[in-house]
């Protein structure tokens, strides 16, 4: 059967039940901060940890982190210059069920 967006599906057949690391598996998403940000959306406020709307800032923080990585791959080609008024994200802890991920600031 051909489909029009193939590439959104995945033959998952063989797999009794799905779960969200199989699904970064099975579309080979390979960024850690996408990985991270794709488990915050598709369990946005479902983990009883933290509510909806923090688990979309985390994952928006996760996007955010990753797309400074590909201007910091980028920069040592073609440097970027960030506008002084750029939201940055610093680091603040390790992945887990009660610290936080990374806090929003602006940059000085």
């Amino acid at each position: 059967m051909s489909r029009k967006h193939s590439h959104y599906f995945k033959d998952v057949s063989h797999i009794k039940e799905l779960d969200v690391y199989r699904v970064l598996e099975l579309f080979n998403v390979a960024n850690p901060c996408i990985q991270h940000a794709t488990k915050k959306l598709l369990c946005a406020g479902n983990r009883g940890a933290k509510d909806y709307e923090k688990d979309l800032r985390e994952a928006a923080d996760s996007i955010h982190r990753a797309l400074q990585m590909i201007s910091e791959d980028c920069s040592r080609v073609h440097p970027v210059e960030w506008p002084a008024d750029e939201v940055r994200i610093d680091v603040i802890g390790q992945n887990g069920n009660g610290g936080e991920h990374y806090e929003s600031g602006m940059t000085e």
